[in-house]
């Protein structure tokens, strides 16, 4: 770790702040502390979120825990990321911070990495993941200025929690126990549930920073993952066209999208049901993959 200072903590204390943090009643989020009671949550210290000079040495330490995560634990493994600054930082500046970190760590990543072919690169696109060493991650912000108080760490931190990792929670009935008891902690705590995820329960982007941005909004990443145009616009507008850009790998089979938003290879019925069920596969549905989770039960941090 980077020390900018006489006064700059070791790693070793933020972590103990992180987990305390985690531990207290004031952070909801019922899978964090069961990665921390498990000794599953991998921590790494840096000096400025947003920096060029330390993304290398990030790189490297998230690509290593993605390509580990398993062997760490195959339920509750969780990689977070804390800096020393900016401290003190208001919501739109720390969103500003932390996609432009993603956006330097993805410019390395892109030398040598595709895409997960479930997941688009495009944020705009509702089935968005963000990818390290060709593997998915949701994104967590925390930060001392964040308007969320489960959000509200004393140092700026990135928590990258597996989507992998969700879809087996999910098969198990696990994923849909932990949601529930996250929110009732959410409310208890703060009297409502993240307005972003009522307003907008599909879009991961604006789930990242945690901070309720106007609805003309857009995100600054841009990928750099080399694919033709016309199959962007196709998996944006046309409901038949291909299930998002991957750069390596056999081609995949095309899939339409049914009424209640799950992905459906071309040739295989649609879901009958009209509306999702929180944890339930909707009657006549025969295929729920990795990308419906975000209809069906989103993620478990508010």
């Amino acid at each position: 770790m980077r020390s900018d200072g006489p006064h700059a903590p070791t790693q070793q204390q933020v972590l103990a702040a992180l987990t305390e943090f985690i531990r207290s009643e004031q952070f909801s989020c019922v899978g964090a502390k069961t990665a921390v009671a498990g000794s599953s949550l991998v921590h790494r210290h840096y000096s400025a979120l947003g920096e060029v000079s330390e993304v290398g040495r990030m790189y490297e330490d998230l690509r290593s825990f993605a390509e580990r995560r398993v062997s760490i634990d195959a339920h509750f493994a969780t990689f977070a990321a804390t800096f020393d600054s900016p401290r003190r930082s208001d919501e739109v500046t720390f969103e500003r911070l932390l996609w432009r970190q993603l956006q330097l760590l993805h410019d390395i990543d892109s030398r040598w990495f595709g895409w997960h072919r479930d997941f688009s690169p495009f944020p705009e696109a509702e089935n968005f993941g963000f990818c390290v060493s060709g593997w998915p991650f949701f994104v967590v912000g925390m930060h001392d200025g964040a308007s969320r108080l489960s959000r509200r760490f004393a140092y700026p931190t990135l928590v990258f929690n597996s989507h992998e990792q969700f879809e087996l929670l999910f098969e198990l009935g696990t994923f849909q126990r932990l949601r529930a008891e996250t929110r009732r902690r959410e409310l208890a705590l703060q009297g409502s549930i993240n307005p972003n995820l009522v307003h907008y329960p599909s879009q991961e982007v604006r789930h990242y920073a945690g901070r309720v941005a106007d609805e003309d909004w857009r995100c600054p990443f841009q990928p750099r993952i080399r694919v033709d145009v016309a199959d962007r616009q196709r998996e944006l507008t046309d409901p038949t066209g291909p299930a998002g850009p991957a750069s390596e790998g056999p081609p995949r089979p095309r899939v339409r999208f049914c009424s209640v938003g799950h992905r459906h290879r071309l040739g295989w019925p649609p879901c009958v049901a009209t509306r999702p069920v929180p944890g339930q596969r909707p009657t006549g549905c025969v295929d729920v993959p990795r990308r419906s989770l975000r209809v069906l039960c989103h993620h478990l941090v508010e």
